[in-house]
């Protein structure tokens, strides 16, 4: 189990942007309408693909709400509605290799996004109850 805190950065140690890929964001609208919470490693957050870079999880990432532990979790379709979407990238893995099992995140759940620069496949369907974030198709 991994205990140290990924909210600061340790040059020389990994070659990870802090800021990442936020194309996906269309415009500043409802930054400030974002929500703190606890971001479960699990399972599925720990395999390979397009939501990973290494040891981080790319902006963009789409979550569900978990009311009876309050926390969220990686988004998979057909496992619930979206809550919303990482703001920015985090480290998912501390110096030592091992997976954290949860860290503290920015979660986006009012906004306009272009969803086909998210890091995962979501459509306009996947959205539906979740009415304060808005799609735009280029």
């Amino acid at each position: 189990m991994a205990l140290h805190n990924n909210l600061h950065v340790q040059d020389g140690l990994d070659k990870h942007t802090v800021l990442g890929d936020r194309r996906w964001l269309r415009t500043a609208h409802g930054n400030t309408d974002g929500v703190n919470a606890n971001l479960v490693i699990d399972d599925t957050l720990k395999a390979e693909g397009t939501h990973r870079e290494g040891n981080w999880i790319k902006s963009g990432l789409p979550v569900t709400f978990d009311e009876k532990t309050k926390t969220v979790k990686m988004w998979k379709k057909g496992a619930g509605d979206i809550y919303g979407f990482l703001y920015t990238d985090h480290r998912v893995v501390d110096f030592a290799g091992e997976f954290y099992e949860t860290i503290p995140v920015a979660v986006l759940v009012h906004g306009m996004i272009y969803a086909q620069w998210l890091p995962v496949e979501v459509t306009d369907e996947d959205l539906k109850n979740t009415p304060l974030i808005q799609n735009t198709i280029l």
